[in-house]
């Protein structure tokens, strides 16, 4: 994607990672400097990403922040002539194109009222082409916003019915493959991202410029994502998380969940679950199939930090100092789903808390500093925001497996240790795992090893076959490791005559 100058080298090319983070105000009210912070750490990641041979395509740049709610109501009194009043507020951003635009309205507004959910109206999100490269121009989409406000309901709250009414409408318009895509639709979040590079995200999104757009947090970032062709639906950040790193089980975790949607029940969907389905895209890049599942877990009742936990676990096994309450919790979720593995760095929000997360073995690097006028800068490199010296309280750089949050409501902050007290602090998952779960223990031979029984002789032909061994196995392997306890170490290569001398096929 990058266009190569002659002086240009392979190492000055290529970039290694990502540049995520997020920006969060400690004092707990809403204001400026978050966002206008967070477009400078942007611009300071600028060459994380990649451009294209124009030299002003970017390859994915973005914003995620809490839904900054009075902004909204006065833009829909003002543009839609609606005053929703103290009514919660809901919207979703979607890219689109003029020619499902009417569709997709009508299927919008069917499904919010079978929710239960009072569509407001429609307002096309006010850009400025220009600012973009021509590649990135010649893709863009049409950038659409609907705004809906809350109705009673008596079963589920207002982010579960617009988490709902998402799947529901994806299901009809198949999402990435049809040319429609919704970057958010919430109560609490919303997300403003694009194939441009860091620069232009303010010169394109007018909304980001305007002095009433205030909000808590804004988690940012830089470069597309794995093993995707860049394009503007796949921009991050997504609508928890941004992700830098590669899950390296992205096919192994998206076929595990695609086979338990044969079989999952769930007591809080019910009925619903199958609105929900696909709970993964099977397509698209491994931070979006990670986004759906978090997002996935944390709408069906658990929190953001325990969901992240079950997804990227640390390792316990060698781990003696582990203790048993945490040990207990990793292997009870571990018969329920799969971890999601490979070098991560993660910054997520839901608009009530925002977090971070570094993988089990701290390979992508997060490090943040706090500020005495009341600043959490979270990101994947130091410098992307200036600090005054005295104006440090902490500069701390993040462990292997660590987890850290920030509620967003008054700036609580929770310690990694302070997280997981609260995740396995009633010890639920060891009394499950000992009522629930049977350890098998090695007995006699003839216990073990049954109807073929362990011959005098020893290991002889009748268990070769029990346990699928030939006699190479035999010989080149686990008579070598027993021998010298160590594994056996051997070449193979291919003996068969290339074609162009042979009288046979191969």
């Amino acid at each position: 994607m990058k266009h190569r100058t002659p002086n240009t080298t392979i190492q000055e090319e290529f970039h290694d990672a990502c540049g995520i983070g997020f920006i969060a105000e400690l004092a707990g009210q809403p204001g400026r400097r978050v966002i206008e912070l967070a477009i400078e750490a942007l611009k300071k990641m600028s060459h994380r990403g990649a451009s294209a041979a124009d030299d002003h395509t970017g390859d994915g740049a973005g914003l995620l922040t809490d839904l900054p709610v009075e902004y909204f109501r006065m833009v829909v009194e003002e543009e839609l002539g609606v005053k929703i009043g103290e009514k919660e507020i809901g919207i979703a951003m979607v890219f689109t194109d003029e020619g499902r635009l009417d569709a997709l309205e009508k299927s919008v507004a069917s499904i919010a009222t079978e929710l239960n959910i009072d569509y407001v109206g429609r307002r096309k999100v006010p850009t400025h082409p220009g600012a973009l490269g021509q590649t990135a121009r010649q893709a863009c989409p049409l950038i659409m916003q609907f705004f809906f406000a809350d109705l009673p309901h008596q079963r589920y709250d207002f982010e579960t019915r617009l988490y709902l009414l998402r799947k529901t409408v994806e299901q009809k318009f198949n999402s990435l493959n049809d040319g429609t895509f919704i970057c958010s639709l919430s109560s609490k979040t919303i997300v403003y991202k694009g194939m441009m590079k860091p620069e232009h995200l303010t010169r394109f999104y007018s909304d980001l410029n305007q002095p009433e757009f205030k909000a808590r947090v804004a988690l940012f970032h830089e470069r597309f994502s794995t093993n995707t062709i860049s394009n503007w639906s796949m921009a991050q950040p997504f609508r928890m998380l941004g992700h830098n790193g590669e899950i390296n089980t992205i096919k192994g975790n998206r076929l595990w969940m695609q086979t338990r949607e044969e079989t999952i029940r769930s007591n809080f969907w019910g009925e619903e679950l199958d609105r929900l389905k696909p709970l993964v895209s099977l397509s698209g890049s491994d931070s979006y199939s990670l986004d759906n599942i978090l997002e996935f877990l944390v709408r069906s009742g658990r929190s953001m930090f325990h969901s992240i936990m079950m997804l990227i676990p640390e390792p316990y096994i060698y781990d003696h100092d582990m203790p048993t309450a945490l040990r207990d919790f990793y292997i009870y979720h571990e018969n329920h789903i799969e971890p999601w593995d490979g070098p991560a760095a993660l910054v997520f929000t839901d608009g009530q808390w925002v977090g971070a997360k570094l993988d089990r073995n701290g390979l992508r690097p997060l490090r943040y500093t706090l500020t005495k006028d009341n600043l959490v800068i979270m990101a994947s490199e130091a410098g992307v925001v200036d600090i005054a010296e005295e104006n440090v309280l902490l500069h701390h750089h993040m462990k292997a497996g660590e987890n850290f949050a920030i509620r967003l409501q008054d700036g609580k902050m929770l310690s990694n240790d302070e997280i997981i007290r609260e995740i396995i602090q009633d010890g639920k998952y060891s009394r499950m795992i000992g009522s629930g779960m049977i350890a098998l223990h090695r007995g006699s031979d003839s216990e073990e090893f049954g109807e073929f029984m362990l011959p005098p002789e020893g290991f002889d032909t009748r268990l070769r076959v029990a346990f699928g061994m030939d006699k190479e196995d035999l010989e080149r392997f686990l008579l070598p490791m027993a021998q010298s306890a160590r594994e056996s170490v051997g070449s193979m290569g291919d003996d068969a005559p290339p074609a162009v001398i042979s009288t046979q096929g191969r």
